[in-house]
């Protein structure tokens, strides 16, 4: 039963930046200008600005990117491997135009292992969005959707544009690795919580 594995899958936590550009130009303006008694030019500024936040866009940019536009999560590790979310909020490709879609992605999977078997979870919190697969990943499979069918998305650009916040979690539970000689090779940690909080910097 699939509703019950988010107890014993590790989740990491992915929240969009709602700040917009100029609240955080305006956050950096306001910062030097107590803190510091020499004058900062504008390029200076717009430096800091771009180290406020490890995202470089915001919710508003999600909310109106274009066909084909994507944005990527932080990094986050768990039992050995690396992963992140990728998020195109109107379309992967012309066909589905107006959709929003999600994968799970593994960053590299080691030379040695053949497949890893997943079972995953991804969920937008806001909406109640919440879909889970069994999923075998390997060097020319390194991602997966989030979508029920085919061709069936479970949410739509339209639906995500009335939202005031967006925070997607990934719950993954790894059921194996198999390597080159397709024997299973035993989990490198214990399937263990990782940090939600801040994963990328681990």
């Amino acid at each position: 039963n699939d509703s019950s594995l988010a107890a014993i899958m590790s989740s990491f936590t992915w929240r969009v930046p709602s700040d917009d550009t100029h609240t955080k130009e305006m956050l950096c303006y306001g910062y030097t200008r107590k803190n510091c008694t020499q004058f900062f030019i504008d390029p200076l500024i717009h430096l800091f600005m771009a180290y406020y936040t490890a995202d470089c866009f915001t919710l508003r940019d999600v909310q109106r990117a274009a066909n084909l536009t994507f944005f990527v999560s932080p990094i986050f590790k768990y039992n050995g491997l690396s992963f992140y979310l990728e998020l195109h909020p109107n379309g992967s490709n012309q066909y589905n135009t107006g959709k929003v879609v999600l994968y799970l992605c593994v960053v590299t999977i080691p030379s040695h292992i053949k497949e890893i078997e997943i079972i995953y979870q991804l969920s937008l919190l806001e909406t109640n969005t919440s879909l889970s697969r069994r999923k075998i990943f390997d060097a020319n499979t390194w991602y997966a959707p989030w979508r029920c069918e085919q061709t069936v998305y479970p949410l739509s650009l339209s639906q995500i544009q009335k939202l005031s916040h967006m925070t997607f979690r990934a719950d993954i539970d790894i059921q194996r690795f198999v390597d080159r000689h397709d024997q299973d090779i035993a989990l490198p940690i214990a399937n263990a919580a990782v940090d939600n909080d801040n994963p990328a910097y681990h």
